[in-house]
């Protein structure tokens, strides 16, 4: 399914007459995060739509010049895109992790266009500047996988406190 910048690769099952649910996944997972899930609700009397995100699977760029970007902000104009695509509406939304920055911006700036709203790993929109602020050392600890002292966040936090003596 085309939009204006993506061909959206997708699974689909339930009757197309039926509400529409939008199950969008996580980084770095796929459409196999909801293999247990969707035909419950396809038999539950919903059409259910899991599209491959930006950057997975098949899903590709129509143009080599568009930029890419993971952005929450393009995930949320992506969802909203794909339902125009496949002329839906209205739609449950569904996601976690990335899925779910794509869900929450397409409900927050398109509420309209929003039946429900699941968010697996709660309210996702991300206000970018708080984010560059350090948190104590201990909670930062956590977040490993962002590649912490690659990144200006991680400077920041070992300038603040090179010797963790907040802990």
């Amino acid at each position: 399914m085309s939009t204006d910048i993506l061909e959206v690769a997708y699974y689909e099952t339930g009757s197309a007459e039926n509400d529409t649910v939008l199950l969008l996944h996580g980084f770095p997972y796929d459409i196999h995060s909801y293999v247990d899930v969707a035909p419950l609700l396809a038999d539950s009397g919903f059409r259910v739509v899991v599209p491959c995100l930006r950057g997975h699977g098949p899903t590709r760029f129509l143009s080599g010049s568009t930029p890419r970007s993971g952005q929450q902000a393009a995930l949320g104009a992506d969802t909203v895109a794909f339902m125009d695509a496949l002329g839906v509406e209205r739609a449950y939304l569904a996601g976690y992790d990335w899925g779910g920055r794509a869900a929450n911006v397409a409900a927050a700036l398109w509420p309209e266009r929003v039946l429900g709203l699941v968010s697996v790993n709660s309210y996702l929109i991300q206000d970018i500047g708080a984010a560059a602020k350090p948190l104590a050392p201990e909670l930062e600890a956590g977040f490993w996988y962002f590649f912490y002292f690659l990144t200006e966040r991680g400077r920041a936090g070992l300038a603040d406190d090179p010797q963790g003596s907040h802990g």
